[in-house]
């Protein structure tokens, strides 16, 4: 009965190894060779241990069935964690792919944004600069602002040769350019017209007193036919065309529109020196729009001297070179003040000083009056 119940009992036991073994293959199809060696070193163990211990033969195949199963599955985790990984892998490339391509699109996106703000911060200043007056934008290089010619922006110049008073040579850093004043015209040097000597006079002293010159371009021609730039001339910030129009040194001519920007304050000072008869004004017929009339003896009528006391302080004797400030009849307009300082035609405090204590024609004269310009 003993030996039936034992080849009965070892049996069942191959019995359910085999249907263990179908359920592990059934799971992975050619499980690791691990797993199947495993299963049957016990199912030799359960056969060997059966035959003498039974019991022993159990317990130790139990084990072994499963240190077999957990090792099976550890292998078999392990082998799906690495497909698992190998998986992710790609998708994690993909994402840091995704991230890489909105962090480059980011800039340029930004860059899109930031040129389209420029651009509308760029229209906004231009369209208040032409409206109103020149004004400094960002200071561009010399050899930039040459190149680009922009209209209503100021570069700071040097004076590197005067021609005459519309002519001069200025240095743009290193680069020298011959500028025509716009607007105005002044008497011609070389044909020793009246009153040349005394605009280019004029001129040398704004630009050599001043602290900062500047030019600016108009929206209109940059260049005349002889290669000269067509610039507005500032001497700390005044208007240097606008000053000789006002002292009689100066006619409005050679309008070329568009570039008319500062015509009427230039013509205004212009009338106001007509109405004053200075200088170029001083004698009818020399200066009109055709140009500077040699014959009309402006020369000798505008220097006239007027009769003077003679006095301690006699100024001297002005010289065709220097700039003289007279009427029609020839008597001197520039004002000396009670506290001892001469104002010029034009000047700040010109038309305030209305009770002068002396007057002159040339600032040469005021001085050696004893007489200073005013300060500021």
């Amino acid at each position: 009965m003993a030996r039936r119940y034992r080849k009965k009992n070892e049996g069942s036991w191959i019995g359910i190894m085999i249907i263990l073994a179908v359920i592990v293959y059934i799971i992975k199809i050619l499980f690791p060779l691990l797993i199947i060696a495993g299963i049957v070193t016990a199912g030799y163990g359960i056969y060997y241990y059966g035959n003498k211990k039974a019991r022993g033969g159990i317990v130790l195949s139990s084990l072994a069935l499963v240190l077999c199963v957990s090792l099976g599955g550890y292998v078999y985790g392990h082998s799906n964690g690495n497909v698992a990984t190998q998986q992710e892998k790609p998708t994690t490339s993909n994402k840091l792919t995704q991230v890489a391509k909105s962090t480059s699109t980011s800039p340029s996106t930004s860059s899109v944004e930031a040129s389209s703000s420029t651009t509308q911060i760029t229209s906004t200043t231009t369209s208040t600069t032409t409206s109103t007056t020149t004004e400094s934008a960002e200071p561009l290089e010399p050899a930039q602002f040459l190149l680009g010619k922009p209209a209503n922006q100021k570069i700071t110049a040097t004076v590197n040769k005067f021609v005459d008073g519309d002519t001069t040579y200025f240095l743009l850093g290193s680069q020298m350019i011959k500028v025509r004043y716009l607007l105005i015209d002044t008497p011609e040097t070389k044909s020793h017209q009246p009153y040349a000597d005394q605009a280019k006079e004029r001129v040398h002293q704004l630009l050599t007193q001043a602290k900062t010159i500047e030019l600016a371009y108009d929206i209109g021609q940059k260049q005349d036919h002889y290669g000269r730039e067509l610039m507005y001339v500032f001497a700390d910030g005044q208007l240097v065309q606008e000053i000789l129009a006002r002292e009689g040194l100066a006619m409005v001519r050679y309008i070329t529109p568009p570039n008319t920007q500062y015509l009427d304050q230039v013509q205004a000072a212009q009338e106001q020196a007509k109405a004053e008869n200075l200088n170029i004004w001083s004698v009818a017929g020399y200066a009109d729009a055709q140009g500077y009339h040699e014959d009309a003896s402006a020369q000798n009528q505008a220097t006239t001297p007027a009769q003077a006391t003679p006095a301690q302080n006699q100024p001297a004797p002005a010289t065709n070179a220097e700039t003289q400030y007279v009427d029609a009849n020839g008597n001197g307009l520039i004002k000396g003040s009670a506290n001892g300082i001469y104002h010029i035609p034009g000047s700040k405090y010109y038309s305030r000083t209305t009770n002068p204590m002396q007057m002159f024609k040339t600032i040469s004269e005021a001085e050696q009056a004893g007489f200073r310009a005013p300060r500021g």
